[in-house]
């Protein structure tokens, strides 16, 4: 199975990389794709988010990570995918995925989502809590690899928060 795992890892947090991880082990081949998402405040670029995730999941053997500004319908086509990978933490986010699942197979009924329960330990981490908690100064190193911690902190202390 050639899966697609897409999103905008803003920052990427432990539950992320535990998907990932899963989702490799089941794959012949796993492409991460870092999403341009121009309708969120993001607090990294996306050459910083791709750059950061490469680190993180490119040692794995077969992952690949990719920037992606398009369609995943298109992502899907270019890489011959056979299944877009999703996690829910939530019911709430079931209900999403479940919608955005259908909508895709009603466009491209090849595709198949596979929906990747999170684990127990990890699914109240949500990046946009990773943000919220540190700029208010608390621990993050439960939420977020080690390699970005000190990148989420200098980049919350610098963020104008005005607009969010």
């Amino acid at each position: 199975m050639n899966a697609v795992y897409s999103g905008s890892f803003d920052p990427v947090t432990l539950g992320h990389m535990d998907i990932i991880t899963r989702a490799a082990n089941l794959s012949e081949r796993l492409t991460v794709a870092v999403l341009n998402n121009g309708n969120k405040n993001m607090l990294f670029s996306l050459d910083e988010r791709f750059e950061q995730m490469k680190s993180l999941a490119g040692h794995i053997q077969n992952v690949t990570v990719v920037r992606f500004s398009g369609s995943l319908i298109e992502l899907f086509g270019e890489l011959s995918a056979d299944a877009v990978v999703r996690g829910l933490r939530t019911p709430a986010d079931f209900d999403h995925e479940f919608l955005y699942a259908n909508a895709l197979k009603s466009i491209n009924p090849k595709i198949e989502t596979l929906f990747f329960a999170a684990d127990p330990a990890l699914m109240h981490i949500s990046s946009t809590m990773v943000k919220d908690a540190a700029r208010f100064g608390c621990d993050i190193k439960k939420m977020v690899p080690n390699y970005i911690i000190d990148a989420v902190k200098k980049k919350v202390q610098n963020k104008d928060w005005g607009n969010v």
